[in-house]
Order: C-alpha cells, then structure tokens, then sequence
C-alpha cells in the first residue's frame, strides 16, 4: 500500500511538472491534434459537457477565457441520439470537442478529442495527460489559434 501511494504521489508531482509548452504543441494542429480545416468556415463547435462538476467547470472556464469562436454544449444523451436533436447537421456543428474515459489505476480520466463529424475522423493529443484543466487550456488557445490563422 505505502509503494502504491508513493507512486501515485511520484506520477502527480511529475505530471503537474510538464512544461505548458509541451502540452500546447501536443494539442497543436501541426501534432495532428486539431483538424487543419478548423476555423475555414462559420461552423459551430460542438463541446461535450463535462460528467463530473470538476470536469464542467473546468470545460467552462477555459472556454470563456481562450476561445471566442461560436460554440454550443451538447450531453452524452444527445450526443448518443444526434440526428434526432437539432446539432444533426454536420456542416454548420461539423466538430465536436469530446472526451472518452480512461481507468488510471483506479481514477477514470477524461482523454479528449476534436472530431471532424464530415468525416467521422478523430483528432488525440500526441500524448495522454491526467491533468486535463491544462490540457483544455491549451486546447482552447491552439483552437482559437487555429481559427484566427485560417480566417486570413
């Protein structure tokens, strides 16, 4: 039990070590983390909202503070049924943020991604990362990044 605690201990305090350069390049569109058509049209942004408060908060807050472009929340439920709710068309909500869950030796993180709904083809950071306010900060920044530089 002491072993098991002192590695997860180890594995919180290197993670939370990984430098914010590192992570935005592993949520860049150049590491293939972000469609390179994002932001070439008017669409909306589909984001799955977070199962747990953390998580929602979390979505919300890094939301609000880096990306400006057009974007509505959509639920595991709808997002199970979506040609009967009304985010079905896949020009005008063509990608979707979302996450699938991953056990970590007893706590489940969130592993998010950037569908391109047109295509059906998923876009992962380069690497897994347990800490996922940071991993939505940078995704959030390279997004609206993305979107900036494809509306020149």
């Amino acid at each position: 039990m002491k072993v098991r605690f002192s590695l997860l201990l180890f594995l919180v305090a290197f993670s939370s070590c990984i430098p914010m350069k590192t992570v935005m390049k592993w949520t860049s569109w150049e590491e293939e983390a972000i469609p390179t058509d994002f932001g070439k049209d008017e669409s909306r942004l589909l984001i799955l909202t977070g199962d747990k408060e953390r998580l929602r908060n979390s979505i919300e807050t890094n939301l609000n503070l880096y990306y400006t472009g057009r974007y509505d929340y959509i639920s595991a439920e709808e997002l199970k049924s979506i040609d009967n709710t009304g985010y079905k068309d896949k020009v005008e909500y063509r990608y979707l943020l979302g996450y699938e869950r991953e056990d970590m030796g007893g706590e489940s993180t969130p592993l998010f991604y950037i569908q391109d709904r047109k295509s059906g083809q998923k876009y992962r950071p380069k690497q897994n990362y347990d800490n996922f306010n940071r991993i939505l900060q940078c995704y959030f920044k390279n997004l609206e990044a993305r979107r900036k530089v494809a509306k020149n």
